[in-house]
């Protein structure tokens, strides 16, 4: 029973990374496709509002989600009529206030559209509130396979769904409105599976501070992470074109798809593994430098080669409707590599369960990216270029300020970071910033450099580092000793 029990959780893991990789696949499908039905105001007043969204849905199910991802079976059945009435009530407080914030959202952005997004919006906001105590019932029981094809189902109407509608001219309507749908849909998937079907509406205050107060710091993380992804775009929606927004926008989003296949083998399999280490420190650290060090690496040779590619990849696929968004994507794909560092070590801090330490250093984030953005709207003549360049270069600050502090808070050794992860990203950047300035002033034919080179980098790193190649090596050894074992076993039968 134990054995079928185990196998089953590896193989909703498993699942479950499949779903987000199917998930990024989507959302890159979506953005492809968007990106000739939509204009560069479109996106502007759509990130805007997913932005005003994004921050405030943190709260609807009012600390529920993570309370009860804690319970045993036998704790979920005695407060799952008080943790469902909460989320109703929280979700339904959060759509009120969205609601309500819809005509000042339009008189600070100046787009009449904004209105009616934020209120299609926030009937999402109450389906994805409401489905949090199926979920964690799902969770308790085990059922990862089914939780992963829920996530592939409302992902598939959430990313592909807005495809036909902007075909049918709703505008950045068709995303908000798949965003409600794909909620909807979500919410009966996970009421039918589950088997719950809550008949009476239970709240209780003093169970609601209990809620909040064992999860009050998981919760202001949560929330001012999502804050830190959002606040440049709602900060410069109030000052500059939404058309500007829309090009940085769209640029970000596609970087994002990167970081997001780029962290993901590690928010769904290492931080558990980190946390079963925290007795053993000296362990503990050297995994996170070698999982930090394989995912710097590979994400850089595709960020670095996503910068070289992407005047070509725009030319083939948007025909220079997204030319705007070319020099904005260069900047932030040379300085992508920093944030995935940083949040590489986030990984470790929330492993050693430090949320209250990883809130306040989000915070000074946010205040940072917050003084970033003001500063460049006081001081420029704002372009999507120059944001590009601005937030790139508050990237490459920001992270390797947190990476020293935390190195240093948990002893870990900076040179070998440095000489492990600093120095072969300070190589690629030279690679591309010799190859751009052989193009854009020496006016060299660099074509044949930038096709090949995640080639030459991958050799130059793998030359001269004998980390990357002990790496390389025990990756290979794994799949041979895999394919060994199972030849072997093949043999015996």
């Amino acid at each position: 029973m134990e054995e079928q029990k185990s196998g089953r959780t590896i193989r909703g893991t498993f699942l479950l990374m499949c779903s987000s990789v199917v998930i990024v696949l989507f959302s890159a499908i979506s953005q492809i496709a968007l990106g000739w039905l939509l204009s560069d105001n479109d996106f502007g007043v759509y990130a805007i509002a997913i932005g005003v969204v994004a921050v405030s849905q943190i709260l609807r199910d009012g600390g529920v989600t993570v309370w009860l991802a804690r319970c045993d079976q036998e704790t979920f059945d005695k407060e799952k009529e008080s943790a469902f009435g909460l989320t109703v009530l929280c979700s339904l407080v959060i759509a009120v206030g969205l609601i309500l914030f819809s005509q000042p959202a339009v008189m600070i952005y100046k787009d009449e559209r904004l209105s009616s997004l934020l209120i299609v919006l926030a009937m999402g906001i109450v389906t994805m509130g409401v489905g949090a105590v199926p979920f964690a019932k799902l969770q308790i029981q085990g059922k990862l396979n089914e939780i992963a094809m829920i996530g592939i189902a409302s992902g598939f109407i959430r990313f592909l769904g807005p495809i036909p509608l902007a075909l049918l001219g709703f505008g950045p309507m068709s995303i908000a409105i798949a965003v409600a749908v794909s909620g909807l849909i979500r919410l009966v998937l996970l009421m039918k599976t589950a088997d719950y079907y809550p008949t009476t509406l239970k709240i209780s205050i003093p169970k609601a501070g209990e809620f909040l107060k064992t999860t009050k710091w998981a919760l202001l993380g949560s929330f001012v992470t999502t804050l830190f992804w959002q606040l440049d775009y709602l900060i410069l929606g109030t000052s500059v074109s939404l058309a500007i927004v829309g090009s940085y926008y769209f640029a970000y989003q596609i970087c994002s798809q990167v970081v997001n296949i780029a962290t993901m083998a590690l928010r769904t399999s290492i931080i558990p593994y980190l946390a079963k280490l925290n007795d053993s420190p000296d362990q503990q650290h050297r995994t996170m430098i070698m999982s930090a060090r394989i995912v710097i690496f590979s994400s850089s040779v595709a960020f670095f080669s996503l910068s070289l590619w992407f005047p070509y990849i725009e030319d083939l696929v948007w025909r220079g409707r997204w030319k705007p968004a070319i020099e904005p994507l260069f900047y932030l794909a040379n300085a992508m590599p920093f944030l995935v560092g940083v949040l590489c070590l986030d990984m470790l801090v929330q492993a050693k369960g430090e949320f209250v330490y990883y809130t306040k250093m989000m915070a000074v984030r946010c205040l940072g990216l917050a003084a970033t953005v003001i500063a460049l709207l006081f001081l420029f003549e704002v372009t999507p270029r120059l944001v590009a360049i601005f937030i790139s270069i508050y990237t490459g600050c920001m992270a390797t300020v947190s990476i020293a502090f935390i190195l240093r808070r948990y002893k870990m050794s900076s040179s070998q970071v440095a000489k492990t992860v600093l120095l072969p990203y300070s190589a690629g950047l030279l690679m591309v910033t010799l190859i751009t300035m052989g193009q854009e002033f020496l006016e060299f034919d660099m074509t044949i450099s930038k096709i090949l080179f995640p080639v030459i980098y991958l050799a130059i790193i793998l030359l001269f580092s004998t980390s990357h190649r002990s790496d390389l090596q025990r990756l290979l050894n794994g799949f041979g000793l895999k394919f060994l074992r199972g030849k072997s076993a093949k043999t015996e039968q």
